[in-house]
């Protein structure tokens, strides 16, 4: 699985490099000295991953996010910290309340002498430091995720070897299925469990549901 992971990520990586150079339009692109925002492609593109969301949790940012490409071949090199994780939560709703403020109409943005500045900054933030605890984009999807109709779960074969700790992208406490909503489906907890008792299973909160309506 991480092979594959690994050739998605070169590929978005890849029209990331195809985006800056003009060439592109998935929702901003390259005009001259400008980067042009395309609100409408923006909004569109975030409606369709939130749906997704809403199936599976947060496949965006474990298979598809331009940041989470760069961390995943430069982050091993990086300083990583999990100790800070609800700031993302607070900036989600600060970015939400500027965006209304600004009515989105920042459609131009003359950083054309910056692209190289920023993708230092997306090298920088490449590691965990920044999806766990500061992305304001995936604690969004992970709001989203508490009420994803799947998601990865512990089977009753756990031996509580907690292995499956020490993979997780998003350092999450996987044995004791802690933020479940977080997870990225970075599937290393998958394949690292050496009795291959993680599997995708219904949200715990449906099953709940489906229990009360069958009791009555």
């Amino acid at each position: 699985m991480q092979e594959v992971r690994n050739i998605v990520f070169l590929t978005i990586i890849f029209v990331f490099i195809v985006i800056l150079k003009g060439d592109m339009n998935l929702g901003f692109y390259m005009l001259g000295d400008y980067v042009v925002f395309d609100m409408k492609k923006i909004a569109y593109a975030f409606i369709m991953i939130s749906l997704i969301s809403l199936l599976a949790g947060r496949v965006f940012c474990g298979w598809l996010c331009i940041v989470a490409a760069f961390r995943n071949f430069f982050g091993r090199f990086l300083p990583d910290t999990n100790k800070f994780w609800q700031i993302k939560y607070i900036l989600v709703f600060l970015l939400v309340a500027v965006l209304y403020l600004q009515n989105i109409y920042f459609e131009k943005i003359y950083i054309k002498e910056t692209i190289f500045f920023a993708f230092l900054g997306f090298l920088v933030f490449s590691s965990n430091v920044w999806c766990k605890n500061i992305c304001p984009v995936g604690a969004f999807f992970s709001l989203i995720s508490v009420l994803s109709l799947f998601r990865l779960r512990i089977g009753s074969g756990c031996k509580t070897c907690v292995e499956c700790n020490e993979f997780c992208d998003m350092g999450l406490k996987i044995s004791e299925e802690e933020r479940m909503h977080e997870c990225s489906l970075c599937y290393r907890c998958v394949e690292k469990c050496p009795y291959n008792d993680i599997s995708f299973s219904v949200n715990p909160i449906y099953k709940r549901i489906i229990r009360n309506i069958k009791k009555g």
